[in-house]
């Protein structure tokens, strides 16, 4: 099963935690719960805006494959905030318009029905990439 990740704040995690992390999840409240049993080589989506959201009315969207490895408990940028962090290797990265990415099926499950970015962090999608 392919697993979405939601990016839309441009987290630039590898700056943050170091090489090979792709994406974060804070350790309480909505997200402490979340992918929980993933496993290595499972397929991670993780999509991003290319550029600082609101630049543009149609804006591109950059859609990272990565294959994770593992999971880590570590310190966030903010002092005294931990986050597990997914770290793993990418697989592929592609940039379209938002408005193209809405139309294709791959794509979906990150948008709701009038065309906006889900407000979750992480939809775990049934669409098979192969």
């Amino acid at each position: 099963m392919l697993v979405y990740m939601l990016n839309v704040h441009r987290r630039n995690h590898q700056k943050i935690y170091g090489p090979g992390a792709f994406f974060d999840l804070n350790q309480d409240g909505q997200q402490a719960n979340l992918l929980l049993d993933i496993r290595p080589q499972q397929e991670c989506l993780v999509v991003s805006y290319s550029e600082a959201k609101g630049q543009r009315k149609d804006p591109e969207v950059e859609f990272s494959t990565y294959l994770f490895e593992r999971a880590e408990l570590l310190e966030s940028e903010d002092a005294g905030v931990f986050c597990r962090v997914f770290f793993g290797s990418i697989k592929s990265s592609l940039t379209m318009s938002k408005s193209t990415a809405i139309k294709m099926p791959i794509y979906a499950p990150f948008f709701s029905k009038i065309g906006h970015f889900k407000q979750r962090s992480v939809v775990k999608g049934l669409v098979d990439p192969h």
